[in-house]
């Protein structure tokens, strides 16, 4: 696989259609071993190099759709759940019995938690997820982070700084294990400091957001957010707040120009 990745990177000009069947069969393989994370790319890159509606039959992209939801929940480096969810792909699902696969990737992207649990006695359906369940609560609990921080996104320094029993409350979490969801999602630039876990935990950050951590006062101040594909009611919640942000502006542009000159004179 290596070997043809590589041939087709030093050529030029190559066809679509040779690069589909590169991506097929490495999405093949990946599917046969289970590796979630490189299935979902080469899945997603084949998908590009072929016209959905055309190429593939109504059987096949229910068969992609539903691999690809799987993987997507699965895959332990994936957190942007935005791309899948508005691919056409998806559409495949609809109106089917595999729906509320889709319906829980939208549970995911919102990060709520409510709703993840509401779902959970559909799981049966899927034995993978049943199995795997202590890994999705702990993946559903981090979207919850990373969805709590961007409503605060924007809103001032204050916002930006989250007490553990907030992010306990928002993530439905004993507060004595915040800290260690938090340096989970974080961003680091030195090797995390010792907790109470194993090394494999400690040492591996997920770089979804960037901050710094005060366990004394037990609060997290979050500077930046991994970038990812936002739904509809997500950019809504960005205009509304770029909106705040210039009626914010107006607002001070007003009182600067109704205090006396000589204030401002320097």
């Amino acid at each position: 696989m290596d070997e043809c990745q590589k041939l087709l990177d030093d050529l030029d000009g190559v066809e679509p259609s040779v690069h589909a069947a590169y991506y097929e069969v490495a999405a093949d393989y990946y599917k046969a071993k289970a590796d979630y994370v490189p299935y979902y790319k080469n899945s997603l890159l084949y998908l590009a190099c072929v016209d959905v509606e055309a190429d593939l039959t109504s059987d096949q992209r229910l068969v992609r759709a539903h691999d690809l939801s799987i993987a997507a929940l699965l895959g332990e480096t994936i957190y942007n759940f935005g791309e899948l969810l508005q691919h056409p792909i998806m559409v495949s699902l609809d109106k089917t019995p595999q729906q509320w696969l889709k319906d829980l990737l939208y549970v995911f992207n919102e990060g709520n938690i409510g709703k993840f649990e509401s779902t959970m006695p559909l799981f049966h359906q899927e034995p993978i997820l049943e199995e795997n369940h202590p890994f999705l609560r702990q993946k559903i609990c981090l979207m919850a982070l990373i969805e709590s921080v961007f409503k605060r996104m924007g809103t001032g320094s204050a916002g930006r700084t989250m007490s553990f029993q907030t992010i306990a409350e928002e993530t439905r979490l004993p507060q004595d294990e915040v800290e260690h969801l938090v340096m989970k999602a974080l961003r680091y630039a030195q090797p995390l400091p010792p907790l109470r876990c194993g090394p494999s935990d400690c040492y591996d950050s997920l770089k979804l957001i960037q901050g710094t951590l005060d366990q004394v006062a037990e609060t997290a101040t979050i500077t930046w957010v991994q970038p990812r594909v936002l739904s509809r009611s997500q950019l809504s919640q960005l205009a509304t707040r770029l909106d705040e942000w210039c009626d914010r502006i107006d607002a001070l542009d007003s009182f600067v120009q109704q205090q006396t000159p000589e204030l401002f004179a320097h």
